[in-house]
């Protein structure tokens, strides 16, 4: 019906392929200013605060639902986005107090304010009224996906843009503990909406992508502990669906493409030795538990890989499905070409052909010129 078209809308706009068009929306300018659009916000969320204080009944909650559907801080996509985008600030700001202090040696971060805000989303996303089309039908789904793109949103906006300005002061724990948050609460059972549901993993995934370290760095830690969390991977990886491998491929790729420049020149800070054991722990991850993703992908991940990366190579070459049996490599006069296994096509989903049309003019036209004159003799010398 036209209430799941308009869901399915919401989530394209946010999980579409054009990249281009998403960066433009995120470099839009962001007004949150108006003082009393910050003030209504910021009191209904201290209203949600006290109510989880107190422990309110559900009669409680039915009318602070009501007072926020008065307010129509959730009437539209445009509405509900930044009022999403001023929580989550003020929550940021909340949690970071402490940690802004000198006078602390070591400062631990207040996530109370993050994880109610957790809490309201997901409040929202079980009790909120379906939305209403025009032909006058209603539809849950509908509206739990317009609230998780505006969150997601939200999140991705302010993250990016806090990233940006103070660069080598940012802070990424609590924008991790907002993500780990959303991805632990939505894992409640749900017929129609956690995080099993397949639109909620391509979500997520897509916004873990615009958050890649090559476009955020001073995030890669928190990002790579959230694409390897135990309520997203698996999930993903579970998945009949191929597309979803291949959106967690898009992932490893992410971080792979982050990784080269300092794994080709040999030039491992600290830090980055840190990536590169986090990076190894998450291959054996998959190399014990999902080894047929390795080999559907392995061309692609080597194409990102330096050569001079040994280990992590050997990692992902010596995947193996599960299902296969792998000869004993020293049997007496053993034939390979023999095995009824070497009749089995792999399954490939990488793109093969993807390094020779990156080198089109140093390799793929030589060599294609080579195939039909057989000249130079020399080639590929």
């Amino acid at each position: 019906d036209s209430a799941t078209v308009a869901a399915a809308a919401s989530l394209t706009k946010f999980t579409g392929h054009d990249e281009e068009e998403l960066d433009e929306i995120d470099r839009e300018p962001v007004d949150d200013s108006d003082a009393s659009i910050r003030q209504a916000s910021t009191y209904l969320f201290d209203e949600w605060m006290n109510l989880c204080v107190r422990n309110a009944n559900d009669a409680a909650c039915a009318q602070y639902l009501a007072r926020l559907q008065q307010q129509r801080v959730l009437s539209s996509p445009e509405s509900t986005t930044r009022f999403f985008r001023i929580l989550i600030q003020v929550c940021i700001e909340c949690a970071l107090t402490g940690a802004n202090n000198p006078e602390h040696s070591s400062p631990q971060l207040n996530y109370t304010a993050l994880d109610l805000l957790s809490k309201l989303f997901v409040f929202l996303i079980k009790f909120m009224e379906p939305t209403v089309v025009p032909n006058g039908t209603s539809n849950a789904f509908a509206t739990k996906i317009r609230l998780l793109a505006s969150y997601l949103t939200a999140a991705c906006t302010i993250l990016r843009r806090d990233a940006d300005v103070n660069q080598q002061n940012f802070n990424q724990r609590p924008y991790l503990r907002l993500f780990s948050n959303l991805l632990q609460d939505l894992h409640t059972p749900d017929q129609q909406f956690d995080s099993s549901n397949l639109d909620v993993l391509a979500a997520l995934a897509h916004a873990f992508h615009l958050l890649r370290p090559t476009r955020v760095p001073g995030f890669v830690f928190a990002w790579l502990e959230l694409i390897s969390h135990r309520m997203f991977m698996p999930k993903m990886l579970i998945s009949k669906v191929p597309q979803y491998a291949s959106m967690y491929h898009r992932l490893l790729v992410d971080l792979f493409k982050f990784m080269q420049p300092y794994l080709r020149n040999s030039e491992l800070t600290e830090g980055m030795r840190l990536v590169y054991k986090g990076t190894l722990r998450l291959l054996l991850v998959l190399l014990h538990d999902f080894p047929e993703f390795l080999c559907e992908f392995h061309f692609s991940f080597c194409d990102v890989i330096p050569a001079s990366c040994i280990q992590m190579r050997n990692l992902i070459l010596s995947a193996f499905p599960r299902t296969m049996r792998l000869p004993d490599p020293f049997t007496p006069n053993l034939k390979v070409y023999l095995l009824p296994e070497i009749s089995l096509p792999p399954r490939i989903s990488s793109d093969v052909n993807y390094s020779l049309h990156q080198n089109r003019s140093s390799l793929f036209f030589p060599l294609e010129h080579n195939l039909k004159t057989r000249e130079p003799a020399s080639f590929p010398n």
